[in-house]
């Protein structure tokens, strides 16, 4: 980044930015560091080196009747200098986000749209601990944009319904291989329901199709389509009819497993359902599949608010892969907020990239920089404030090749403020199996974090996050990755504006998952200590 857009910013620093003129409100944010960093190898020499950072963040929202926009730009600029002979390094890093939304017909047709950068790593070995100082050029660009097209049409007397259609690209510079990859996918879903005039009948139909461009060669292509259907026959209790129909393809030209993977299923069943948001439902299917399954199943589901604050939501069925189960429980008070979920999906490794996170999102404020200045929003409808934004702090994708994968994944998300305290944690275990090649990535990581307000202008802040990463091919055991990192930090206000912080930093990294670089390719610690001063004007 040039000079001249560094001192721009230094000075919009220096001037009281944040602003609100009705429909437009600007936040901004100068983070100025000193880092020291003791690298202890297992077998070579320890390595110290010291680093000067400084970011400046501005965060931009506009509101007006019919039209959002929220941007966000922050730029990294880095000197390190090392305690050998090595010459000092310059880095530069500039990551945004802006996304848009347009109402074209009121209540009925709206567009949106977004484009971001950031840097990530996709290297099992880094995860978690990746970040602009760990000494290794592991992170990768990324950029994606996408943009979409949503009609909602309101439960009228016979029916409501709703459909989507979007467009997502994905492309990433390895700098290690000087290699670009780009992906591109599309999306369509449709769904349609019962009105409020058929007490004695409900039903609904659901269809899903997308399509992605792999990294390389050929396509992956899923189609999912649903049909349920309810009659009443005795106060609360009915007779279900169920449909499913899945199909899910991967061409590529190096490959000749390009086959669908299909599988259909319809069924009949009882349910229960005293109220509109409660209901439980049994059913008994016959399936037909390309994988000659004709082993009849039970297959059943769960949709129960218990109260506005507590509801769950659970199905369990049969695919192409076998049963299924796909769940989610939600909890949120006051004080306490909580999200637990297992889901399943059949994609492709362009593919999740191109839907992003299906965890939870902790909301994060402008520059953010422990997870206890996060929280766990009550609701998914949760409308960002000027400078918050949608923060997942644990996705891996350590592939970036044409494979189909089997997702599972268990996740749990934890918010809980009260007075001085301030708690979140995010735990998942993830398993990717990848049908052509057999190999088969389990990780497990918990990401927590605790502010405590030790005085009005004091707090103590303490984050820790963990992973075990177990790679296996054709279900032999071939390599265990741990990640270990703890950072304890003392935050002084000064003022409205000013804030100054001492942080002590120990990460540990120790085994190997085959096939994956790593720092001088052996275990090592990181020890921190960062001094940093933020200036950040309050609102007007």
């Amino acid at each position: 980044m040039q000079k001249s857009i560094i001192a721009v910013a230094i000075l919009s620093g220096l001037t009281s930015m944040s602003v609100d003129a009705g429909k437009v409100s600007i936040d901004t944010v100068l983070d100025a560091s000193w880092v020291q960093q003791k690298y202890t190898f297992a077998t070579s020499d320890d390595v110290s080196i010291n680093t000067i950072e400084v970011k400046p963040t501005v965060a931009m929202q506009y509101d007006a009747a019919r039209a959002n926009v929220r941007g966000t730009l922050s730029h990294v600029q880095q000197r390190t200098s090392f305690d050998n002979d090595n010459d000092s390094v310059n880095n530069n890093f500039t990551e945004y986000t802006l996304t848009s939304q347009l109402t074209i017909l009121k209540r009925l047709l709206t567009a949106n749209g977004s484009i971001s950068q950031n840097y990530t790593s996709f290297n099992p070995n880094q995860f978690l601990i990746d970040d602009f100082l760990l000494q290794e050029d592991e992170l990768n660009k990324v950029q994606r944009s996408s943009f979409g097209l949503n009609s909602t049409i309101i439960q009228g007397d016979y029916f409501g319904g709703q459909a989507s259609v979007s467009t997502n690209r994905f492309k990433t510079f390895d700098k290690i291989n000087q290699i670009n990859r780009e992906t591109s996918g599309d999306t369509l879903a449709l769904g349609i329901f019962s009105g409020r005039d058929f007490n004695w009948l409900s039903w609904s139909v659901d269809y899903t199709k997308r399509n992605s461009e792999q990294f390389n060669n050929g396509d992956f292509s899923s189609q999912y389509l649903q049909a349920n259907a309810s009659f009443k026959l005795l106060d609360d209790f009915g007779l279900s009819l169920t449909a499913q129909d899945e199909t899910n393809t991967l061409s590529t030209a190096s490959s000749a497993q390009n086959d669908a993977r299909e599988f259909s299923s319809y069924g009949v069943g009882i349910n229960y359902s005293p109220t509109n948001n409660r209901s439980i439902a049994v059913y008994y299917n016959k399936p037909s599949s390309a994988s000659n399954d004709t082993d009849n199943f039970v297959s059943g589901s769960v949709n129960w608010d218990f109260s506005s604050r507590t509801a769950i939501d659970a199905t369990i069925s049969k695919r192409y892969y076998g049963r299924s189960l796909n769940a989610n429980f939600r909890f949120n008070n006051r004080a306490f907020r909580m999200v637990i979920g297992r889901s399943e999906s059949v994609t492709s490794s362009a593919q999740l990239l191109l839907d992003g996170t299906i965890n939870a999102n902790f909301v994060c404020g402008t520059g953010t920089i422990d997870i206890g200045d996060c929280f766990l929003p009550d609701t998914l409808d949760y409308e960002l404030g000027v400078g918050e934004s949608l923060i997942s702090f644990s996705q891996p994708n350590f592939s970036l090749d044409d494979n189909l994968t089997l997702r599972k994944q268990h996740f749990i998300n934890l918010s809980y403020q009260q007075r001085k305290l301030t708690y979140s944690l995010n735990a998942s275990e993830n398993e990717d199996s990848n049908e052509l090649s057999e190999a088969r990535f389990a990780t497990r990581s918990i990401v927590g974090g605790i502010n405590y307000q030790i005085g009005v202008f004091t707090s103590l802040n303490w984050d820790h996050s963990k992973s075990e990463t177990k790679s296996f091919v054709a279900k032999l055991l071939e390599g265990t990755g741990n990640i270990r990192r703890h950072d304890i930090s003392v935050e002084r206000q000064f003022g409205r504006d000013v804030s100054l912080t001492l942080t002590l930093s120990d990460i540990e990294r120790e085994g190997f998952v085959p096939g994956f670089t790593n720092i001088r390719n052996e275990d090592f610690s990181d020890n921190r200590i960062t001094l940093s001063v933020r200036y950040q004007p309050n609102s007007i």
